[in-house]
């Protein structure tokens, strides 16, 4: 009878994961395909962009700004096959959110219990960032998903030949994506280099990875180095260039130089100024990193707590130490203690405390890791060196997005699964028996269960009100801590509100019907309106320009500096990154930014960091003549073809540019 019921509680056990994943899938599956009917994502056209203009045989004209040509390809060649890129990469979003939701379960089980992994499994479920992905269509999803896979045969706690090489395909495959494949890779090379004192056995498993990564990541590699004559176009100049947190307009004019020449190499990027390359590298690993992580005054972050800055580090922390079997004695709080006063002393020296404070903080965990990571399962192992090398190396770029650090957030919702389901009660226990108590079975499982509880209702809250804010036009574009906590416990209907993009849509259809619309370059912030219009793009941030310049001037771009022309050049359509084509605009579609400037429309790499200089010393104020189609100033070649009433929009038909 007893042996009957344990298997009726296992297999129910293993239909859980299961259930919640569909679930999840059915539930995001809907808002994308109800709440999502206009794609304003410019990541995801820019991407599309790219891909269909290497697959019509210009891909020397073409440069994917920190990422691989993997991507555009793929989704370009998907969409000959099914018709609508819009539909194609939505579709692969939810399935590839879905799909990590699933493994979540599967890679936490490999190394713990399965209440720890069903913990992971809903704190996965529930992260903003997450449902956010889901829903979008980015470039992002696939290459997490892709990591995530290689995640699930890691972690097995007896590794075969066969796991490392399907690991090796499936990092290799993330690289032709995005960049952080490759730093994953890099963190499992090393755990297999370190993983016993088989050195014999240790290289050739190394060396198994590192060969069958190669080779699938080969063709990426001759394409660059055929086409561009280097093995990878990702440049640390360009990204330095558009959004250090520091820097000399000098030295960004330099590095944009140097990325344009394709001189520089990533030792003559950071030996350009190391001081310089220092002060934002420190500033990203220890401030801009750990505020995607652990919200320090960030709204779109990953704590598994968003809504209250800091506490997410505290399950964290608890959970390691946890795990590392840390003893509470004189030796272990010497060493502690000793080490966070050193980090304090050191950032009080060198370094500035409201920026590098976190060094306080994680400086004392790393070295009791290195004391005591032999206490730490061996399949374990590799995403706790992943959640080490990785911060290390993305930190190099200053990121502008949380869920860029998906690949170790793995290892977050873990450490805050043992810190709930062990650590709390294992405290409480000590407690209450002390007391006499040991009747403690449903009050063990309140301690447990009311936590959970709580933080998954809090993000149930936030994650409803975050993808609201990205889905639906709003009053204030720009989502800060201010707005969510103002909004967060407001009934909402989305009734009276109009999807984000819908406007775009209705332009693009508009100029659809002119004449000669496919040869026509489009002037605007993103190219929702030219990919709507099946028109070229000519792209834009109404921030470029000499101040007091014509209108005529500006649409031309004959006064646009050499780097505001690059950086259009490279995400227009089609692009054209040596300048060759030198198109003009046939038409404006024009939204002031000079009140809010909605970062959501630009790249990773675009999304600058604005300076209130750059309003008054561009067209950016004179550009706002546009707003009055009776301005005299504005030339008698501009025709006004639409003015919004939802929105300050307007647009303009440009006859007979000279």
């Amino acid at each position: 009878m007893s042996s009957k019921s344990s298997f009726s509680i296992s297999t129910e056990s293993k239909k859980i994961p299961i259930i919640i994943t569909l679930t999840y899938f059915i539930v995001f599956s809907y808002v994308s395909f109800f709440h999502h009917n206009y794609w304003f994502e410019a990541d995801g056209i820019f991407f599309l962009n790219w891909g269909n203009q290497i697959l019509n045989g210009d891909g020397e004209n073409v440069v994917v700004p920190n990422a691989s040509v993997g991507g555009p390809i793929l989704y370009a060649y998907l969409t000959t096959i099914f018709g609508d890129a819009f539909l194609v990469i939505k579709s692969i979003s939810i399935l590839g959110c879905t799909g990590i939701v699933f493994l979540s379960y599967f890679i936490t089980k490999n190394i713990f219990n399965s209440k720890i992994a069903l913990t992971v499994q809903l704190f996965f479920v529930f992260t903003s960032q997450l449902g956010l992905l889901s829903i979008l269509a980015f470039n992002e999803v696939l290459v997490l998903f892709l990591i995530f896979f290689s995640f699930y045969f890691i972690t097995k706690k007896q590794l075969k030949i066969t796991d490392i090489v399907i690991v090796g395909i499936s990092l290799g495959l993330a690289s032709s994506i995005r960049f952080q494949g490759f730093i994953v890779f890099v963190s499992f090379l090393i755990f297999f280099l370190i993983q016993n004192k088989k050195i014999s056995l240790n290289l050739k498993h190394a060396l198994i990875l590192a060969s069958v990564f190669l080779l699938v990541l080969s063709p990426v590699l001759y394409y660059n180095y055929s086409t561009h004559e280097v093995i990878s176009e990702s440049s640390l100049a360009f990204h330095f260039s558009n959004t250090a947190k520091y820097g000399t307009t000098e030295w960004k004019n330099n590095l944009m130089e140097m990325h344009q020449a394709q001189t520089g190499s990533i030792f003559d990027v950071i030996l350009l100024d190391f001081g310089m390359f220092m002060e934002n590298y420190f500033y990203s690993l220890l401030y801009q990193t750990p505020n995607h992580l652990f919200n320090f005054d960030k709204v779109a972050n990953i704590s598994i707590i968003p809504l209250i800055p800091f506490i997410g580090i505290i399950p964290v922390i608890l959970g390691f130490l946890h795990i590392l079997q840390i003893k509470v004695n004189k030796k272990n709080v010497s060493i502690i203690f000793g080490s966070a006063i050193f980090s304090f002393l050191l950032v009080l020296s060198y370094g500035k405390l409201d920026v590098h404070s976190f060094a306080i903080i994680i400086i004392p965990v790393l070295i009791m890791f290195l004391i005591h990571f032999k206490n730490i399962q061996k399949n374990f192992l590799p995403l706790i060196i992943l959640s080490i090398i990785f911060p290390l190396i993305i930190s190099i770029v200053t990121l502008s997005r949380s869920y860029q650090l998906f690949p170790i957030w793995i290892t977050v919702a873990i450490l805050s699964a043992v810190f709930f389901v062990e650590f709390i009660p294992k405290i409480f226990l000590k407690f209450k028996q002390n007391t006499g108590k040991y009747n403690l079975n449903q009050s063990t499982k309140k301690i447990i269960i009311i936590p959970i509880f709580l933080i998954l209702l809090v993000n149930i809250g936030f994650t409803y009100k975050l993808i609201d804010f990205w889905l639906y036009d709003q009053e204030m574009i720009q989502v800060n801590l201010e707005t969510v906590y103002n909004e967060f416990f407001k009934t909402f209907s989305n009734n009276e509100k109009l999807q984000r993009g819908y406007e775009s849509k209705i332009i693009g259809e508009l100029l659809a019907k002119q004449p000669e619309i496919e040869n026509s370059y489009i002037m605007s912030v993103d190219p929702t309106v030219s990919y709507y219009a099946g028109a070229k793009y000519l792209s834009t941030g109404f921030l470029e320009g000499k101040k007091n310049d014509t209108l005529s001037k500006f649409v031309s771009r004959e006064n646009w500096s050499e780097k505001e022309k690059y950086s259009s050049n490279v995400v227009s359509n089609p692009t054209d990154r040596y300048d060759k084509i030198n198109p003009k605009a046939d038409y404006i579609v024009y939204v002031p930014n000079i009140k809010s400037h909605d970062s959501s429309k630009y790249t990773d790499t675009q999304a600058p960091q604005l300076d209130p200089s750059v309003f008054s010393s561009t067209q950016a104020y004179d550009l706002l003549i546009l707003l009055d189609p009776e301005n005299s100033k504005i030339p008698d070649n501009f025709e006004l073809l639409y003015k919004s009433e939802l929105s300050e929009t307007v647009v303009y038909k440009i006859n007979n540019l000279k």
